[in-house]
């Protein structure tokens, strides 16, 4: 697989497809729905406060200040956050109810506690 490139994404693909069908049957039997983002979606780079899209960002950053609101983010809490708003207003458009539980959580750092 290591020598042919293309065969070893076209397994990663299926065992991908494969996890996502499977995700997609157990929330259909909890009686919940599955809401799936497009892959090229900004959500690391668009600040979850204003909606400001950086133009770019290597994966290398992994906190960044927002251009337009000087929002400070941690790159993979940001992408959650905005992740968890897109599927709730697909939900909503969709004209399903949503409950939404918790607040959200500022994208900083913080010091949590176990």
């Amino acid at each position: 697989m290591m020598k042919n490139r293309r065969l070893a994404r076209h397994i990663g693909d299926a065992a991908w497809n494969g996890f996502v069908m499977k995700l997609a049957y157990k929330a259909e039997q909890a009686g919940v729905h599955l809401v799936k983002t497009d892959q090229w979606y900004a959500r690391s780079k668009t600040c979850h406060c204003c909606g400001h899209k950086m133009a770019e960002m290597p994966l290398k950053v992994r906190e960044w200040q927002c251009l337009s609101c000087h929002a400070e983010h941690d790159r993979d809490i940001n992408a959650a956050i905005n992740i968890r708003q897109k599927g709730i207003t697909d939900l909503m458009a969709a004209g399903l109810v949503v409950k939404a539980h918790g607040g959200l959580r500022k994208s900083g750092s913080l010091s949590v506690a176990a």
